[in-house]
């Protein structure tokens, strides 16, 4: 899976908002742009955030199951929002 943001490969992290496809993210891109994020607010406008960042934790990453989904932080970015992530680097 590639990063949305910088379309790297190698992620570790997820946007997980059931039953949506999960969203993958690169170590650097949450560290530049969902680091700042607070428990279930949006970090572009404060909202309840849909998407939920969580870290996979399957020995073979992009294998994970739901069970090997540990939550990060809840409510990272919203539905109206995830568009703007995944032009932050463009």
């Amino acid at each position: 899976m590639d990063c949305v943001v910088c379309n790297r490969t190698g992620t570790a992290y997820r946007l997980v908002d059931e039953p949506a496809e999960p969203l993958a993210v690169c170590e650097q891109c949450v560290a530049e742009h969902l680091a700042d994020a607070a428990d279930g607010a949006c970090v572009y406008c404060g909202t309840a955030g849909g998407y939920d960042l969580v870290e996979d934790t399957s020995a073979v990453v992009a294998s994970e199951s739901q069970a090997e989904r540990v939550v990060v932080t809840p409510g990272v970015v919203c539905h109206d929002h995830v568009g703007t992530l995944r032009r932050e680097n463009t």
